[in-house]
């Protein structure tokens, strides 16, 4: 935007993609499941996690959250 602005351009058309919802429920047609990247165990797994706000493992062990004030 301050490009636009630096060149002075009163304007400037945008695409926003719609939001995509994703549904727990449909965990076995998931692109990553369908194309056996992941088990359908494995996909709720990650959901859970994300949707949880919980850190992979590995991070977990290698930046332990040293702050208090940090969830």
């Amino acid at each position: 935007m301050a490009a636009v602005a630096a060149l002075e351009h009163p304007s400037i058309a945008l695409h926003i993609p719609p939001v995509a919802i994703v549904n727990r429920a449909d965990h076995a047609s998931w692109p990553a499941v369908t194309a056996g990247l992941l088990t359908p165990a494995q996909a709720l797994t990650v959901f859970d996690r994300i949707f949880e706000g919980r850190q992979p493992p590995f991070v977990d062990s290698r930046w332990p959250v040293s702050d208090p004030l940090c969830p």
